[in-house]
């Protein structure tokens, strides 16, 4: 019984920081995949 529980917590621990939503979205929007600091603020944005 106790792995069943640690299963789900750990499968949903690691779908929300691992589960590409907010971020995949801003990544493939060529506006806000450009703004971050790790690319030169200088194209769309």
């Amino acid at each position: 019984m106790s792995c069943r529980p640690v299963a789900a917590r750990r499968g949903r621990d690691d779908v929300g920081p691992a589960e590409p939503g907010p971020r995949a979205h801003a990544g493939d929007d060529p506006l806000q995949g450009r703004c971050p600091a790790w690319e030169p603020p200088g194209g769309p944005c």
